[in-house]
């Protein structure tokens, strides 16, 4: 299966596949960044973004642990 996501959300989109399909279910997930189109001076854009990411990356890691 190929995981097409925006390149910030390809870590916690995997997770959440990984959790649906693990791998013993034998399907191969394979992710893929989009290029995302960012316009020029909006760094503090960028910052939020992979800020929140972040947590919520690490929220689901442990939400899912606990599931």
């Amino acid at each position: 299966m190929i995981l097409v996501t925006s390149n910030y959300h390809v870590p916690r989109a995997y997770l959440a596949f990984r959790k649906v399909l693990p791998p013993e279910v034998g399907l191969a997930v394979i992710s893929v960044p989009s290029e995302s189109g960012s316009a020029a001076g909006m760094a503090w854009r960028w910052a939020r973004r992979h800020f929140l990411e972040g947590w919520k990356y690490w929220g689901y890691r442990v939400l899912l642990r606990w599931e």
